[in-house]
């Protein structure tokens, strides 16, 4: 029981932000504070965000010409060293003491709001105004706070968040999603460095291929230079062969002519003989 009655606050808790950050910016459009002799108002333009450049307008209506002036800070709530709210002068200005008719006259400072701002609190304006009576120089001092709390946007767009994400039951499911998406980011990191590792090994042995390849193209080149001297010199050996063949034919030719000039020649000799023989005959 007492669990549901936790998750019923925590739910209604961005709601009752959102009001007493409505009541907040209704508050900035209240009348003007009444004096007998003064009427102020103040206006904030800019955004009362985190290093956002803004700028506070007192206007201060006088209720009938005297001399007067005026002194206007600007203090931002800023987050103290403890974890409490401390306050810190983020710009100032002053309308100086002169004799004014009756009329609206205004005050700017120019700020910028500080990183460390304490969100949820609004800025608020500090206004000293001085008139001058029959007695002396009278001093009335007056806080006005600068609209909104600091942070509007930002606090209202996390309210916003929350009852987009369904309250605390739906922070528990978004943490319960973060955190198995976190342990798949585990997985898959876990996978990629081990892809990593394959793809390293894989790079190594091609560069290892690589250099083999290198080798074996340089035994290729080398072999491939040794063939082509290998069939450079059978070639020549063939025209040698070739020549040395013609040479053969040539001389067997020759002897040819040769062995016939030989056999002419002793057919000759024997037909001489024959003729000597035949002619002593005939003497006889």
């Amino acid at each position: 029981m007492e669990r549901a009655v936790r998750g019923s606050k925590a739910r209604y808790l961005p709601s009752a932000l959102a009001i007493l950050l409505l009541a907040a910016q209704l508050a900035a459009a209240l009348p003007p504070t009444e004096t007998p002799h003064y009427s102020l108002r103040v206006e904030v333009v800019g955004l009362l965000e985190p290093n956002e450049r803004a700028k506070a307008i007192l206007h201060v209506s006088f209720a009938e010409a005297g001399a007067y002036g005026a002194l206007l800070y600007v203090a931002v709530p800023v987050k103290a060293g403890d974890g409490r709210v401390g306050w810190r002068v983020v710009g100032e200005g002053e309308l100086g003491a002169d004799v004014y008719e009756k009329g609206s006259r205004r005050v700017e400072v120019e700020f910028t709001v500080p990183g460390d701002v304490y969100c949820g609190f609004p800025p608020y304006a500090y206004a000293v105004l001085f008139r001058a009576t029959e007695r002396g120089v009278v001093k009335e001092y007056f806080t006005l706070p600068l609209g909104a709390p600091a942070c509007a946007l930002t606090t209202v767009g996390a309210v916003q968040l929350w009852e987009m994400l369904g309250g605390l039951e739906g922070a528990r499911e978004l943490t319960s999603l973060l955190e198995r998406v976190s342990e798949e980011l585990e997985r898959l990191r876990g996978e990629n460095e081990r892809l990593a590792e394959e793809l390293a090994n894989a790079a190594r042995r091609i560069s290892s291929l690589e250099e083999e390849k290198s080798s074996l193209q340089s035994v290729v080149e080398r072999q491939t230079a040794e063939i082509a001297g290998l069939r450079e010199r059978l070639n020549a050996a063939q025209r040698e062969i070739e020549r040395r063949e013609q040479r053969v034919k040539a001389l067997e030719a020759e002897n040819a002519q040769l062995k016939t000039g030989l056999a002419l020649a002793a057919a000759a000799a024997v037909a001489v003989a024959v003729a000597a023989i035949l002619t002593v005959r005939r003497k006889r």
